[in-house]
């Protein structure tokens, strides 16, 4: 299961839990989601992109040809793109 529908899930079995006057439990379960909030929000403090290079198949050499490099910022904090190098092998 993915985790963060795990944490979904989870936060509604907790609200099911202390409905039911079984506050321990619940309780158990939002220290659970907690603990995950911690761990996502410490994986997504730095800066992290994701880059996607689009390219056709078949070059002639000698020919131009386009490509587009596209950058996604995954992580919660803004960042700043200095510079880019080696994106394609020299082979």
């Amino acid at each position: 299961m993915n985790r963060s529908v795990e944490m979904i899930v989870r936060e509604h079995y907790s609200w099911a839990l202390e409905k039911q006057g079984r506050a321990d439990e619940a309780k158990a379960q939002r220290i659970e989601i907690q603990k995950y909030l911690e761990e996502a929000a410490q994986k997504y403090s730095r800066v992290r992109l994701d880059a996607s290079l689009l390219a056709p198949w078949k070059v002639v050499a000698g020919e131009e040809f386009e490509m587009r490099l596209d950058l996604v910022n995954v992580s919660r904090k803004p960042g700043l793109l200095v510079r880019a190098k080696d994106l394609l092998p020299l082979n």
